[in-house]
């Protein structure tokens, strides 16, 4: 019977609460023992510890279920399966160590065993939490300061073209680029801090939690402190997230400007020379011109090298920050969500519970849902993500850039629109952002060798 327990638990674990699953190794070990083979009860104590450890929410109590793994483990005769939870013994250990030099020791150990084992994401997993700030963020600072590079040679080619003695427009539109490009490097740098503190003090939470909580005794005044930084820190990452998409869309206008300027059109001085007629080329005017039925002006190259980042900025940027940031008129329940030890921060701000129609929203969901990307329809129909239609819709939302009809895609974002949800991480979203700026400065680089002529500079005076 005990290997029927053992067998019901692989079979079923996932679809499994806690609870049952606790209730399952207690059987599948109680039947162990009242048989008279020895092997099959150290196998199965270790597999019971190891089973109540990946329950355990508390570090300190992971370690010692391991422990008693490891310890079940070296009586049998193979001892398989010691050496890797010896490493989950050393993991527990080091999510257990508030001091991050010596966990940062201990981390070394563990990501070296995985990488012998082949464990790639567990190493990069392990690898990211001893960096001094997140990869991805790194990564951004990194493109922000190559693209500063970049938009000087831009700048250069233009004063060279340019006719000398009168000043010209674009040039101060470079300057804004420049600083908003520094803007949002400062957000960046702030956030990717913030998130590694946050990162930090989640383990010392962990650490300095009693394994026993007793109802209605106070936690240390040291925990209390603790938890009023990181909950302060939270509030300072919604804030700088906040900032990222106000001071990145800003960044996208400017840009747009001085894509406009190359291409032949110049900005227009005040609303009557829109209502002239005049196109206002900021980010959105851009993408109005360039997804028209039928473009076929001297940008569609440049449309059809970043359409996909284009799209994408839309709509998780730009239309973003105006319903969700600046101008909420709706009821939303506002809020964030983060792992304990990952490098994610994100906004979680769905429609409050009846202020959509149940019906009308199962049906809002069930049309989006024709137009999900393939790789989610193909997934086994009890897919997590697959399942939960509005889950659904926020992976329709992320690969928004997959869809070719326009009109699909305001489809898309009518849904969001209605029924809201949580957003990409603050990292995936600057990522997208400057890998656009950097990717894109390359492209109109080129365009002014091809066609000098076509440029307006702006000049005035």
């Amino acid at each position: 019977m005990s290997l029927y327990y053992m067998f019901l638990l692989m079979d079923k674990y996932d679809s499994l609460g806690t609870d049952d699953i606790l209730k399952y190794t207690d059987q599948m070990l109680d039947h162990a023992k009242k048989g008279l083979n020895d092997e099959l009860i150290f196998k199965m104590k270790s597999l019971y510890h190891q089973i109540r450890a990946n329950t355990s929410f508390n570090p300190k109590d992971r370690m010692k279920e391991l422990e008693k793994a490891v310890a079940a483990i070296k009586m049998t005769s193979d001892k398989y399966g010691k050496n890797t939870t010896e490493t989950e013994v050393l993991m527990a250990k080091a999510m257990a160590t508030a001091n991050r030099d010596k966990r940062n020791t201990i981390l070394a150990k563990v990501a070296e065993d995985y990488k012998k084992r082949g464990l790639k994401k567990r190493e990069d997993f392990v690898r990211n939490l001893m960096y001094p700030i997140p990869v991805k963020a790194a990564k951004i600072i990194y493109l922000c300061d190559k693209s500063i590079e970049k938009l000087r040679n831009v700048e250069k080619k233009l004063v060279a073209l340019r006719m000398p003695g009168k000043p010209a427009a674009v040039f101060y539109h470079i300057g804004y680029l420049l600083e908003r490009i520094n803007d949002v490097k400062r957000i960046m740098m702030r956030m990717a801090l913030t998130r590694k503190e946050l990162t930090d003090l989640q383990i010392t939470i962990h650490s300095l939690t009693p394994t026993k909580i007793i109802p209605g005794k106070p936690y240390s005044k040291r925990l209390q402190a603790i938890h009023r930084r990181s909950d302060s820190l939270r509030e300072q990452m919604r804030q700088d997230m906040e900032s990222l998409f106000i001071y990145g869309n800003l960044l996208l206008d400017q840009w747009s400007y001085i894509i406009s300027y190359i291409a032949g059109y110049e900005v227009p001085k005040d609303q009557k020379e829109i209502s002239s007629g005049k196109k206002d080329l900021h980010f959105a005017g851009l993408l109005n011109l360039l997804q028209e039925k039928g473009y076929k002006g001297e940008l569609t190259q440049f449309w059809n090298l970043h359409k996909k980042d284009i799209i994408w900025l839309n709509f998780h940027l730009r239309a973003y920050r105006n319903i969700f940031v600046e101008h909420m008129r709706k009821p939303w329940q506002r809020g964030t969500t983060m792992a304990s030890y990952g490098d994610d921060f994100n906004f979680h701000i769905p429609a409050p519970v009846g202020y959509v129609d149940e019906a009308e929203k199962k049906k809002i969901l069930q049309e989006v849902y024709k137009l999900a990307p393939k790789r989610l329809k193909d997934m086994p129909d009890d897919y997590w993500e697959k399942k939960n239609l509005h889950r659904a819709l926020e992976v329709t939302l992320y690969y928004i850039d997959e869809l070719e009809n326009q009109f699909d895609r305001d489809k898309v974002w009518e849904a969001w629109h209605k029924l809201g949800g949580s957003a990409p991480s603050y990292d995936t979203i600057g990522i997208r952002l400057l890998n656009y700026l950097y990717t894109s400065l390359d492209t109109i680089d080129n365009f002014i060798d091809k066609y000098p002529k076509l440029i307006k500079f702006g000049e005035f005076v």
